[in-house]
């Protein structure tokens, strides 16, 4: 295996992730391969296992710095703004689910997707992504987002509302369905 030094490993590590978000938002996760990742960054699969165990732990990765990027905008937006808990809740999905939109990797992380990563991923790696999710949303507690429910039951919640298709919907089903979910959510707060 050839050695890489901190320079070349950084360097690749960010091509890596920059040409792995390309992939992944051209051909999926399920139909990408290690070799097509590994020469987009112009090393060998070998060496692509140096720095991730799959492709589904590069996806992961990526799945998470976009996200992180998407809450800490979020966060941005909300904390300049003086609005009612309820108000603060409902502008945050409704900001999640456009912010969501922007990105291919986030917007495609339909329920196959999920299960499918559930299955491919170590429990600890792919737990760490509810964990994230869980921690935003009890940050919104400094702004008085207070749930009645667990943060646990909110996140799964938040997660199906991300998971609806738009796929198999016309755009005013879609609309009416993601209120019903959005207004559901929002009687979680108190």
């Amino acid at each position: 295996m050839p050695r890489f030094t901190d320079k070349e490993r950084e360097e690749i590590q960010q091509l890596l992730l920059s040409e792995g978000e390309r992939l992944f938002s051209a051909f999926g996760l399920k139909k990408l391969v290690v070799d097509d990742i590994a020469k987009a960054a112009n090393i060998s699969k070998g060496s692509f296992y140096n720095f991730y165990q799959s492709k589904e732990h590069l996806f992961i990765v990526i799945h998470f710095k976009l996200q992180g990027q998407v809450f800490s905008e979020i966060n941005d937006i909300i904390c300049e703004e003086k609005l009612r808990p309820k108000e603060i809740a409902r502008k945050v999905i409704l900001l999640l689910l456009d912010k969501f939109n922007q990105y291919p990797i986030l917007r495609n992380m339909d329920v196959s997707t999920y299960f499918y990563l559930r299955r491919k991923l170590p429990e600890n790696l792919f737990n760490a992504h509810t964990i994230d999710d869980e921690a935003f949303f009890q940050s919104l507690s400094k702004y008085g987002v207070v749930f009645k429910k667990p943060i646990s039951i909110i996140t799964k919640a938040l997660q199906a509302l991300y998971g609806v298709s738009r796929e198999y919907l016309d755009d005013d089903d879609y609309v009416n369905i993601i209120n019903i979910f959005i207004d559901g959510i929002i009687e979680q707060v108190n």
